[in-house]
């Protein structure tokens, strides 16, 4: 008999042909843990407590905080959210696709929503619609940079507006990505600069200060195939560095120069499956900082991904019951981080101090890569885990009080799973219970892989599992 260590991850990659291998952590992330047990341990993602239930039944398009309120587009409605979590309903914004906002520093402030084909302007909690008949048709999205807000065009072009009054536009202020003749996707503020995406191209426009040429293009920062977006709500940055969804179905990561590939096989498959169903405008990218760790998410209906940028590992992330996660915007607000629903018109706050997405569960599961012994095979006599013990709770329903860890054996390479065995994981305080599973069958070449999971509102946290293996005779 031997005892073999079982993989665990870091990484969440498997292989295109399931029984190639490669592990999977969903709704986890690693940190690792010099001098350790291990390089690293798995710990479930921050979790979801209800905020504000601003509107029933209808998507989150965006927000934004501003004089401390969340102002965020729900359904067809602006909303201003106080720190109590109390919405109040300021008036329509039409659509149905997310939008982009900015604020400038006119007195009052302007906050401005590109929604669909249609701009606007609330000041003063105040919504009026952008009719200047200077700024044409085709808005794709907005910005704010040195006084001025930027309004992306479709055909390629970017027009601002005057001095901190987004909806007084010049029509001879305006000027065009040169480097190719592609349609405009999205302008984005990054620092001091603007970056204007193409279907192909990206240039960086920055704000000279002349009156005769207000923005110009940075001489050699165009760039051409890869540097495109195929998402225009893919965009998101993270301590400078921008990350989005590129002409070449793959996630790009780019400070100002040649923009660099980030995401792996798995993650660019699913992006084209998407891109290929006409999915563009439903992909959203947004970035969360919290204890160390910024994450840079990338959901549409189909899948959510998340990037720790800390580690370079993807993890996929679902909401219970779903195989994609439920939030798709990011507003920092009341020193919380805030994610807007996109299947209900809820805000929450993604924290690390409760256990479950708000009243459903946070499953951590773990699919390890399968113990290979080909072309033998092999018995599994039995499973040990390492894991967080005595972490069930004084008090609850008995999924947090005597919390259970659950498994699923696959004996033909991770293509199939058998049924789910329990073990209880530990009441309060009860620091030394461990975790076997016994007998577990065999596998011939294909290799046996395992699924863990926990439910158990309770802290998940696993470092190791080994399993003891006899190789099979003849």
């Amino acid at each position: 008999m031997a005892r073999i260590p079982v993989p665990l991850g870091p990484a969440s990659d498997k292989a295109k042909s399931r029984q190639g291998g490669g592990a999977l952590i969903t709704n986890g992330y690693v940190e690792k843990t010099e001098g350790g047990k291990t390089g690293f341990a798995i710990y479930t993602r921050p979790r979801l407590r209800l905020f504000s239930a601003v509107a029933s039944g209808v998507a989150c398009r965006g927000g934004i905080f501003v004089e401390n309120s969340v102002y965020a587009v729900v359904g067809e409605a602006l909303y201003k959210v106080n720190a109590g979590g109390v919405a109040t309903n300021l008036g329509t914004i039409i659509g149905l696709k997310p939008v982009t906002m900015s604020v400038n520093r006119a007195v009052p402030v302007q906050i401005t929503i590109t929604a669909d084909t249609k701009s606007y302007v609330c000041q003063s909690d105040t919504i009026t619609e952008v009719t200047d008949g200077d700024l044409p048709t085709g808005v794709t999205s907005n910005c704010y940079i040195n006084g001025r807000t930027v309004y992306g065009i479709n055909d390629g072009s970017h027009y601002w507006s005057d001095d901190n009054d987004s909806d007084a536009i010049d029509a001879l202020n305006f000027a065009e990505a040169e480097r190719e003749a592609d349609a405009g996707v999205r302008v984005l503020t990054v620092g001091e600069d603007f970056w204007h995406f193409g279907e192909k191209t990206r240039e960086i426009i920055r704000y000279t200060g002349n009156a005769d040429s207000l923005f110009e293009p940075l001489t050699g920062a165009g760039q051409g195939e890869g540097d495109g977006c195929a998402a225009r709500f893919s965009p998101a940055s993270v301590n400078g560095v921008v990350y989005w969804v590129n002409d070449l179905f793959k996630v790009v990561a780019s400070t100002g120069g040649k923009a660099q590939p980030v995401s792996t096989h798995e993650v660019s498959r699913d992006i084209e499956r998407a891109l290929k169903l006409g999915m563009n405008d439903e992909i959203l990218g947004y970035s969360v900082g919290t204890q160390g760790h910024d994450f840079y998410f990338l959901q549409c209906p189909l899948w959510c991904w998340m990037l720790d940028t800390a580690t370079g590992f993807w993890f996929p992330v679902k909401s219970h019951l779903s195989d994609t996660f439920r939030c798709g915007f990011y507003v920092g607000a009341f020193s919380k981080n805030l994610l807007l629903d996109v299947t209900d018109g809820n805000i929450y706050e993604f924290t690390f101090d409760v256990e479950n997405d708000g009243s459903d569960p946070c499953v951590l599961t773990i699919e390890t890569s399968p113990l290979s012994a080909f072309p033998d095979g092999y018995s599994c006599n039995r499973l040990q885990v390492d894991y967080q013990r005595g972490v069930g709770l004084t008090t609850g329903a008995a999924s947090a009080t005597e919390p259970e860890m659950m498994l699923n054996v696959s004996k033909d390479g991770g293509m199939t799973y058998g049924p789910t065995y329990t073990r209880q994981m530990g009441a309060v305080g009860e620091y030394t219970k461990e975790i076997g599973f016994n007998r577990l069958g065999a596998t011939k070449g294909a290799g046996m892989a395992f699924k863990l999971s926990i439910s158990a509102p309770v802290e998940k946290a696993i470092f190791n599992a080994v399993a003891d293996l006899t190789p099979l005779k003849g």
